[in-house]
């Protein structure tokens, strides 16, 4: 396994992960959760992502 920093061809697929990950619970708490508005793409040019 190659574990590597985030590219920004990546953000297509994160954003997909962490929609999955989360929507399931907007009907139970009326919004989109904290994960589902972070900048990604922001996260992936710094460095962090």
């Amino acid at each position: 396994m190659h574990i590597r920093p985030a590219g920004s061809t990546d953000l297509p697929r994160i954003e997909r992960i962490v929609h999955a990950a989360y929507a399931r619970y907007i009907p139970r708490i009326g919004k989109p959760l904290g994960p589902m508005d972070d900048d990604n793409a922001g996260s992936i040019r710094s460095g962090r992502g």
